[in-house]
């Protein structure tokens, strides 16, 4: 309980999870840790992801996650009770799994939700007690109430790092990783190009059509910027109207080429708010880490004036720094 009072972050939380259970095989249950192996799941957003492995063939194991996660979960109580079978000759599961002889499931539940799930395997049948299991229950309990503390938390820090309407990434902190992603190309010799993309006459369209139009507009294209980006790339609201992308590992010939994309999208997309048709572009400038600046705010600088070129040139296109 002490250990996992002091972490709050979900990392940290799993970290320490497996910790505290190669302590209460070895010491408590005078189990050695090479005897058992696990899969931690935990819950992300709406599905289950194995989030450890340990004696498993680690490969296999991707390679069927999703029938593993099946196998798991079907096999969960909902009376919140750990399901033990201390022996699973014949059983199918050991073609996955390899030679196990004896399975514990654990779930992880926290007043009705299930927050994740303990999956141990041991090499013996037979190999916990009854008493053994009624400590991993206590353990549960304690491991759910951490897990509910490090999602809560999870989710406070996300709202304070993005934008409520859009839910793209706010300016302070599309800052501060500008920052540490122009540090990370210096180290490893990478590029890295930034885009920054402003509606065309965006108070006009709020104007004529009312600032839930423009809501609406906000949002939409949010998700479309998301829908063309990669996971490694951030997607921010720089201001207003205005959104930034840093693109790691991106020359700014890819970055201008994806620019394109994103402005001919918008510019074919359907928007629709009660029933009114809604013309939007946008316009967009490119630059690129070290040909065009090697600091933050340079950069940053380079790529603004590339989208007021862009503006001056009479709006809906690319420029290049």
């Amino acid at each position: 309980v002490k250990d996992l009072n002091n972490v709050i972050k979900l990392d940290d939380t799993m970290e320490t999870i497996v910790e505290i259970l190669k302590k209460i095989l070895k010491v408590n249950f005078k189990i050695s840790p090479d005897d058992v192996a696990y899969i931690l799941l935990i819950k992300k957003e709406f599905d289950f992801k194995i989030a450890k492995i340990k004696g498993f063939e680690e490969s296999i194991i991707k390679e069927n996650e999703k029938n593993v996660i099946q196998m798991i979960l079907k096999n969960i109580s909902h009376n919140k009770k750990v399901i033990y079978k201390p022996s699973i000759s014949g059983e199918s599961t050991s073609e996955i799994f390899g030679l196990i002889k004896s399975l514990l499931f654990i779930p992880l539940y926290a007043e009705k939700k299930l927050f994740g799930v303990l999956f141990l395997a041991g090499n013996r049948e037979n190999i916990f007690t009854e008493k053994q299991l009624e400590y991993f229950e206590i353990l549960a309990n304690q491991i759910a109430i951490s897990l509910e503390k490090a999602y809560l938390y999870e989710e406070v820090e996300q709202m304070s790092i993005t934008d409520s309407l859009t839910g793209l990434y706010v300016h302070r902190y599309f800052q501060d990783k500008l920052e540490n992603e122009l540090k990370r190309s210096s180290r490893y010799g990478t590029e890295l190009s930034l885009i920054i993309g402003d509606i065309d006459f965006f108070k006009k369209i709020n104007d004529t059509y009312g600032h839930l139009a423009g809501d609406y507009i906000l949002k939409t294209i949010s998700v479309i910027l998301k829908n063309n980006t990669k996971m490694v790339d951030t997607v921010a609201r720089y201001g207003g109207e205005e959104f930034v992308i840093i693109l790691p590992d991106t020359g700014k010939d890819k970055a201008h080429l994806l620019a394109v994309k994103i402005r001919k999208e918008i510019e074919n997309y359907n928007f629709k708010f009660q029933e009114h048709q809604i013309k939007v572009t946008m316009s967009f400038g490119v630059a690129s880490y070290p040909s065009d600046a090697i600091t933050r705010r340079a950069l940053i600088e380079k790529a603004d004036k590339a989208l007021y070129k862009a503006k001056q040139e009479g709006r809906n296109r690319v420029v290049k720094s």
